[in-house]
């Protein structure tokens, strides 16, 4: 499979970006290697999915995948989905910090909102975050 690495969790599962269709939407977030689940932001909560309904971003054949603290998309950013509304959503990852622990999470960025992650059932707006991209 070779998902491309995007973090780890709190609990030290490893992360990559995954997508799934959330209400007309097709919003870019967090897969959980071990568990098999993808986790996206949508609407202030975090929602679960997972087997078919999961797309998880690889790199099968090892691409020079890169991660880039950008304050807006590069032109080489990947693109991670999309709203209903067609705008273009990409994949991001930022830090989490909640109650003195760290974790570094993958998430959407959209144009016209920012840039967001979920964790614990909450959506996340990130202030620092870096996009994945293709050199």
């Amino acid at each position: 499979m070779n998902p491309v690495e995007a973090g780890v969790n709190f609990n030290g599962d490893l992360l990559a970006p995954c997508r799934a269709y959330h209400y007309g939407d097709i919003v870019p977030g967090k897969y959980n290697l071990r568990s098999g689940e993808c986790h996206v932001a949508h609407n202030g909560g975090e929602h679960k999915y997972t087997g078919a309904d999961v797309e998880v971003l690889c790199n099968p054949s090892n691409l020079n995948l890169q991660w880039v603290n950008a304050g807006s998309p590069p032109g080489n950013a990947l693109r991670g989905g999309r709203t209903n509304e067609r705008e273009t959503l990409y994949n991001i990852r930022c830090a989490l910090e909640i109650d003195g622990q760290s974790a570094t999470v993958p998430g959407k960025y959209q144009p016209s909102t920012g840039a967001y992650i979920s964790h614990g059932g909450q959506e996340y707006k990130c202030g620092s975050y870096e996009f994945v991209t293709c050199q």
